[in-house]
């Protein structure tokens, strides 16, 4: 009985579960990446993993852009936007992502 019930379970509820988390995570990403980089506000510039904490500020230190804080971890580095080009910087100097005011607030910022 207790094979059965589990099988049943997960053909049941496991796509069902996947899905609504899946949807969560997608509408939280669209969340935390609203206006990012807007001129003026805290933005988290998120480098790869593999970077640590010197190697983040150095590459937000290359553009000249503030550094208000550290996230988390090391390769999160929470920055102020000075101008409308600042985002793009950002990238090119390797943030793989950018995240907006209210990422920046849970960090500590």
């Amino acid at each position: 009985m207790g094979r059965g019930y589990l099988r049943e379970f997960k053909a049941v509820w496991l796509a069902p579960v996947a899905y609504l988390a899946t949807v969560m995570m997608l509408s939280l990403g669209l969340i935390m990446t609203q206006g990012a980089g807007t001129p003026g506000e805290l933005t988290v510039a998120v480098f790869p993993p593999w970077w640590g904490e010197l190697r983040a500020a150095a590459a937000v230190a290359e553009i000249g852009t503030p550094i208000a804080a550290f996230g988390p971890v090391p390769w999160m580095v929470v920055t102020v936007a000075e101008n409308t080009s600042t985002a793009n910087a950002l990238r090119d100097v390797g943030a793989i992502a950018l995240l907006n005011a209210a990422a920046a607030r849970l960090c500590g910022a």
